[in-house]
């Protein structure tokens, strides 16, 4: 293997070590979180919560205007020319045009609660005008300070991550963000807010992780703090970039979350309550392959700017398959064992089993061909994100309208599996014919192998034997298929760069002793 091979998946494996452990925090408090949060709000209450953070995460997401992401591929470039002045130049940029553009989003919620629902919400017949004005608008102007919030965390998370100090975003936004969510909920649960509780602890959790962020990210990198260093910006480069990234992220990722946007003006209540909580079991399955694509983004970036193709290749189909290997089983676990896993956040959030079925394998495409839109955003073509996203965008625009409005919560499911799909079949067809490089690997074969086998075996033992406990059942075979396949791809024969990638993450956890010489 050579040096350099060899110095990327160390680097690879280092920083998603670091990143893996933010997800496994994730994969323990999300469920957690929901869990008590739809047992106490029911699938009513929950609808109205899921629809106030939707708005507040997409309106505080769009107020960077397309800088963080911006962050993520001038911060690398700029670190690879040694210029510190152009790199204090893009942070600064990014956090002053959060903070302005949030700022002016969360007054017009805050001061115009009922102009905004009038205009973007839409009462259901069902629900009186003094209902919806008591919750839904009320709702909407308690989180509105957390729109300014989020977008502020956002740069500072943004910058950390360019500097590809990911410890430190793993720790604000994964470890004690969530943390201080979890036990702020469950203060303001016991003291009956209900709604407010839920709510409430998002904001919380927010401040929390906005000030872990700021403090690491002006602690351990100096020249942010030092004035003798001047601030250096490339305004035309900055513009066309971040204005390009704005324009593909209000055309294609934000179109993702139309979704949510359209049932709340179509569908009932408990309907999107339902619908979401399908939704939040997704990020058990592309955790990993977020994980994966924060870290492969900036050295993805790294390695096009010093011209090194082929190193790029071999990174691409090294991280593709750690994320299919690590995404594929869960996905098959979520979709063998929705109604039990719905059952547990209550009975009424069970007619959802066949929209996780659907997300799931939507999600489980963009796992295995997601890392295309990395290559072809760090390697800066702007024009191509572009026209992705218009393309994206009329297509959701005129099919998820008609797919809600025909067939409801199952429209947008469908809607959202299409969308997912057609966009990453795209990039990678792209990302093949601009670069000559593609994630297809026959290694890839490995894990889809092992799950089928254990799924296979998991199947026939549930089938003619039933455990004690019968509510609980699931657990355990969940458990079993877990270490049936991690047993199963074992014995199919690790790589070399599989031995690598684990030793390096074996190596992170702080349970494991390490040599005085690593």
């Amino acid at each position: 293997m050579g040096d350099a091979r060899q110095k990327n998946i160390t680097k690879l494996a280092k920083n998603f070590a670091i990143s893996g452990i933010g997800s496994v925090f994730g994969l323990i408090w999300a469920p957690i979180t929901s869990v008590i949060t739809t047992r106490f709000l029911g699938a009513e209450l929950y609808g109205i919560f899921s629809l106030v953070q939707s708005w507040g995460s997409m309106l505080a997401n769009l107020s960077s205007f397309g800088f963080n992401g911006m962050n993520l591929r001038f911060i690398p470039t700029y670190k690879a020319i040694g210029s510190k002045s152009l790199i204090k130049g893009s942070v600064f940029t990014t956090i002053r045009v959060s903070v302005v553009m949030s700022a002016m989003a969360a007054c017009f919620i805050l001061f115009f609660p009922d102009v905004f629902c009038d205009l973007f919400i839409h009462r259901p017949e069902t629900v009186s005008e003094e209902y919806f004005s008591n919750f839904v608008t009320k709702a909407f102007q308690f989180y509105a300070v957390s729109i300014l919030l989020t977008a502020l965390y956002q740069a500072f998370l943004s910058s950390l991550v360019g500097y590809q100090f990911v410890q430190y975003k793993v720790l604000a936004n994964d470890v004690l963000g969530p943390a201080a969510k979890i036990i702020s909920l469950v203060s303001l649960l016991l003291l009956d807010f209900n709604l407010y509780a839920a709510l409430g602890s998002n904001i919380i959790q927010d401040i929390v992780v906005l000030t872990v962020s700021a403090f690491y990210l002006f602690r351990i990198v100096p020249e942010l703090r030092d004035r003798s260093i001047p601030v250096e910006i490339e305004k035309k480069k900055m513009i066309k970039f971040s204005s390009a990234l704005f324009a593909n992220s209000l055309l294609s990722k934000y179109t993702y979350q139309l979704d949510i946007l359209f049932l709340g003006y179509y569908a009932t209540l408990p309907e999107i309550g339902i619908y979401t909580l399908a939704l939040r079991l997704q990020p058990l399955i592309y955790l990993p392959h977020y994980s994966i694509s924060s870290v492969f983004g900036p050295m993805a970036a790294e390695l096009y700017t010093a011209g090194k193709i082929q190193e790029l290749n071999q990174l691409y189909k090294t991280a593709t398959k750690w994320s299919v290997t690590l995404s594929l089983p869960i996905c098959l676990i979520i979709i063998l064992f929705s109604k039990d896993i719905l059952g547990v956040f209550g009975k009424e959030f069970t007619a959802g089993f066949e929209l996780v079925a659907i997300l799931s394998i939507g999600n489980l495409i963009h796992d295995f061909l997601g890392l295309s839109g990395n290559v072809i955003l760090m390697t800066g073509r702007v024009r191509i994100n572009v026209i992705n996203s218009i393309v994206m965008a009329v297509i959701n625009l005129v099919l998820m309208p008609i797919l809600i409005q025909n067939y409801g919560m199952y429209g947008a499911a469908i809607g959202n599996f299409f969308s997912i799909a057609f966009l990453t079949i795209l990039t990678t067809v792209e990302t093949l014919y601009i670069l000559k490089i593609h994630p297809f690997d026959f290694l890839l074969l490995k894990p889809f192998v092992a799950t089928l086998i254990s799924a296979f075996i998991i199947v026939a033992f549930s089938s003619w034997y039933q455990l004690p406990f019968y509510d609980l059942t699931f657990l355990i075979h969940i458990i079993m298929f877990a270490v049936l396949y991690v047993s199963v791809l074992i014995l199919l024969g690790l790589t070399q760069d599989d031995r690598m990638i684990l030793n390096k993450i074996l190596r992170k956890l702080p349970f494991k002793k390490k040599n005085s010489n690593e």
